[in-house]
């Protein structure tokens, strides 16, 4: 038997983080007697989620006024922001009730932000063992964030960067197995304490029955790039792409055509849409 606990229903699976956390739950159900654990929100899709697996869904009505007193009470206990309500109360007595109940081989964490509830599996089943899925080195995309950001946001920035550093060492450390997407960061887990770190490489799966087949290399013309436009790392590339490279491009390989599709562009990614640059916005 094995629970994963997952930060939300990741369906529809429309972002780079949900895409990763469906295929990786979707392979443990077909090797384990699966649980799953999350908080739900009205925009997910619970019903196409238990379609997608055989095992069980445990959810928890997440709930808007509770997660701002989580977040006021976080600022004050020195908790990074926005992490206390993938912990939350009604999360922790879920938790507790199913560890009461039934005895889990293994406990798998989506994200350090579910794996704060960490102690309470070495309480409730000790002979559990332990994985963290880990989409990113969380501590370092913010201290990356730090230096080019507003100046009056790095102050901030940077409080947060040390309190998600802090959680992401103690959680590495109390953890039986960490997996990582590259060995890039792999190697940053290992020195944060991660004992053992095994890399899964984000994939999709293609129904390629239903996938037209491409023309030809030398008549297409066009490049696109997909990713959340809603998170900052994706969005300085994209506008990184637009300002240094595709200038190159453009004075190379006439008729070349850059599409970015992701949701919730920015305005000055949007401004930069013209006649060989388009700015999708969210797409089906």
């Amino acid at each position: 038997k094995l629970l994963a606990i997952l930060p939300s229903i990741p369906v529809p699976a429309n972002t780079g983080g949900t895409q990763r956390t469906l295929n990786l739950v979707k392979s443990l159900d077909q090797a384990f007697d699966l649980t799953v654990l999350a908080p739900r929100l009205p925009s997910q899709d619970l019903a196409s989620f238990e379609r997608e697996i055989r095992g069980r869904v445990v959810t928890v009505p997440a709930s808007a006024r509770r997660s701002l007193v989580d977040e006021a009470m976080s600022a004050v206990s020195g908790q990074p922001f926005g992490y206390r309500k993938f912990a939350s109360r009604k999360l922790r007595a879920a938790l507790q009730a199913l560890l009461s109940k039934e005895k889990f081989a293994a406990v798998h964490f989506d994200h350090i932000h579910t794996a704060q509830l960490l102690p309470i599996v070495r309480r409730r089943s000790p002979s559990a063992r332990v994985c963290i899925d880990q989409h990113n080195v969380e501590a370092m995309v913010l201290e990356r964030l730090v230096p080019v950001s507003r100046r009056w946001m790095q102050p901030l920035l940077a409080v947060q960067a040390r309190r998600v550093r802090h959680l992401e060492e103690k959680l590495m450390r109390e953890s039986d197995l960490v997996t990582a997407c590259s060995s890039v960061d792999a190697g940053h887990l290992q020195a944060m304490g991660a004992r053992t770190v095994r890399i899964i490489p984000n994939g999709v799966h293609i129904d390629f029955a239903a996938v037209p087949a491409p023309a030809p290399s030398e008549e297409r013309r066009s490049v696109v790039f997909v990713g959340s436009l809603d998170w900052w790392p994706n969005v300085e590339a994209a506008e990184r792409l637009v300002r240094e490279i595709w200038p190159v491009v453009r004075a190379r390989i006439r008729g070349a055509r850059l599409v970015i599709v992701g949701r919730n562009p920015p305005r000055p990614l949007q401004a930069a849409t013209c006649e060989d640059i388009v700015v999708t916005g969210t797409v089906p």
